[in-house]
């Protein structure tokens, strides 16, 4: 029973996001807890699959997560782990494997700090670290950059393309009313916008729960800024200009995924089992609320049974 209360601990860190050493060292240190959900974690990997091959070994029921591990040594030596989200679980050490590794960020800052004073040094750490998704940091080697050498090239482009992308793309009437008749469900989807993207979906137009501030459209046109923008300093700070488009990029966003099969299977039946995909034809990206799908409604059946659980087990402590 307790097992089960620590796994539902577990699976709730793996929704809200991704020989062990028993010294008496209580300092929390990163890396990365390897734990085998046992049966229940091969279930789990089947329903993920959804009939797609999953880049892992048959039988292989282990998940890797990283985060902060503090050593707790007692008659029972555990590790608490905490997770970026903030969830925290603990885990007897001989259940489950820890291994010391430098977080992206710890890394960044070491490759950051060995190139000293030397600019090109300090932007090479930069774009390591871009490659990472950290972008602020990457906004950090620019900024180190330009004290050192206030005329250095590719951190005078960074800058340059940084401003044009905190720029909204100027309003299109036609290009929206194109978009519409590109798109024959448009009459029951309406469309929101962020600098370089229009987003056609049927998503709530309210935030899911009070705890978040933005509907699931919203987050969705912040993940593609974060990506296009990383994606086009990446070329700029290593000296390959790219074309910034003069028109919002179209995305349509489906927010039940029957939906986003039926339309896409229309397309092509080779895209039966896809999660999403770009029309080149149309210069058109379909995506689904991944919420909506059969296999996420699956998975939180199961968090509701473990939850159940996890309440006797607290009860019968």
């Amino acid at each position: 029973m307790w097992n089960r209360f620590r796994l539902c601990l577990v699976l709730a860190i793996l929704l809200a996001s991704l020989a062990a050493d028993s010294r008496a060292d209580s300092q929390p240190q990163s890396g990365f807890i390897i734990y085998n959900l046992g049966e229940l974690g091969g279930a789990i990997s089947q329903i993920a699959a959804g009939g797609r091959a999953l880049d892992k070994k048959a039988h292989d029921n282990r998940i890797v997560l990283p985060g902060m591990v503090t050593p707790q040594p007692g008659n029972i030596p555990k590790y608490s782990y905490k997770h970026a989200n903030g969830s925290s679980v603990h885990f007897t050490m001989k259940e489950v494997e820890f291994k010391k590794a430098r977080t992206s960020k710890e890394e960044f800052n070491k490759r950051l700090s060995a190139a000293g004073k030397d600019p090109d040094a300090i932007m090479q750490a930069g774009i390591w670290g871009l490659k990472k998704a950290l972008l602020k940091e990457f906004y950090r080697s620019v900024a180190k950059a330009l004290e050192i050498n206030p005329q250095h090239e590719a951190a005078l482009l960074v800058t340059e393309v940084k401003k044009k992308l905190d720029d909204p793309l100027p309003e299109n009437p036609q290009a929206e009313e194109a978009f519409r008749k590109l798109f024959k469900r448009s009459t029951t989807m309406r469309i929101e916008k962020s600098n370089h993207f229009m987003l056609m979906t049927d998503t709530p137009k309210k935030p899911e729960n009070e705890r978040k501030k933005k509907n699931r459209a919203r987050e969705r046109l912040d993940l593609l800024e974060k990506v296009y923008e990383s994606f086009i300093l990446l070329f700029h700070a290593q000296d390959v200009q790219l074309d910034i488009p003069s028109d919002r990029m179209m995305v349509v966003l489906f927010n039940d995924y029957d939906d986003f099969k039926d339309y896409s299977t229309g397309l092509s039946p080779a895209l039966a089992s896809a999660s999403g995909f770009w029309d080149p034809i149309s210069n058109v990206s379909y995506f689904f609320d991944y919420g909506s799908s059969d296999r996420f409604e699956l998975l939180k059946t199961l968090m509701t049974e473990l939850k159940k659980q996890e309440a006797g087990a607290i009860k019968s402590r």
